[in-house]
């Protein structure tokens, strides 16, 4: 019996050896660049814009030589900025009436907490290189905005947390964002199970980033597509 037990205990120890060499744990860090497209003319006077970045960490299960599975929980903010006219008038002592150009934008900062699952394909003479592919979804966590005026006539610029001057349904972005993601990159052996990866990834989103849009009288849609450009440090367990 004891001899069973020896056996069981042996295999067991064997298996979850084995289980957690097919493992890794990654965190990452990077840059992006984010877009929102509109169909119906919702962003007119707005653009993307670099919000600077993104980070999290990433678990791996790795299949075989060329293929694994891969997940994780990443940080990603997502901007839009907006850009209007607005114009100032007083009265001198004089009694004439000036007016003074200003030129408005409004930087809106969209957070998300991203969770993607995608198949990691390595190719290559040494399997560095690979690609990835596979769905996600995004949590809105928060979201920021912030006006900067700039007088034409005087030169003078200041800045309001809060604003008037916003592109349209700018606070009615829905919780929830789903796309697919795609990538491809380069994996470097820094030191036994150590690597570094350089990634470009692509989050393309496909849902409409608008809540309800149809009951607020509004035809078409917002659906967003960021680059992030990632470094990833992982290690094997």
């Amino acid at each position: 019996m004891k001899r069973i037990i020896y056996t069981l205990l042996l295999v067991v120890t064997q298996n979850f050896v084995q289980a957690q060499d097919d493992f890794r744990i990654g965190v990452f860090g990077g840059l992006n660049y984010s877009t929102h497209k509109d169909t119906n003319a919702i962003l007119d006077n707005t653009d993307g814009s670099f919000a600077h970045s993104t980070g999290g960490f990433s678990v791996e299960y790795t299949i075989n030589e060329k293929f694994s599975l891969k997940t994780g929980l990443g940080f990603e903010k997502k901007r839009i900025d907006y850009f209007s006219k607005t114009f100032y008038t007083y009265v001198l002592e004089s009694g004439e009436l000036i007016f003074e150009d200003v030129d408005v934008t409004t930087k809106n900062e969209y957070n998300y907490l991203t969770i993607p699952l995608v198949v990691k394909y390595n190719f290559g003479s040494k399997k560095s290189f690979f690609a990835n592919l596979g769905p996600y979804v995004s949590l809105l966590t928060n979201h920021n905005r912030r006006t900067t005026y700039h007088n034409l006539v005087s030169g003078d610029t200041y800045s309001r947390p809060e604003s008037q001057y916003n592109f349209p349904f700018n606070f009615a972005f829905s919780s929830k964002e789903y796309g697919v993601s795609f990538g491809f990159g380069k994996s470097f052996v820094i030191k036994n199970k150590n690597k570094i990866s350089i990634e470009l990834r692509d989050n393309l989103g496909l849902n409409n980033r608008i809540a309800n849009m149809s009951s607020r009288g509004v035809s078409g849609d917002i659906k967003t597509n960021t680059i992030n450009l990632i470094t990833e440090f992982s290690f094997g367990l």
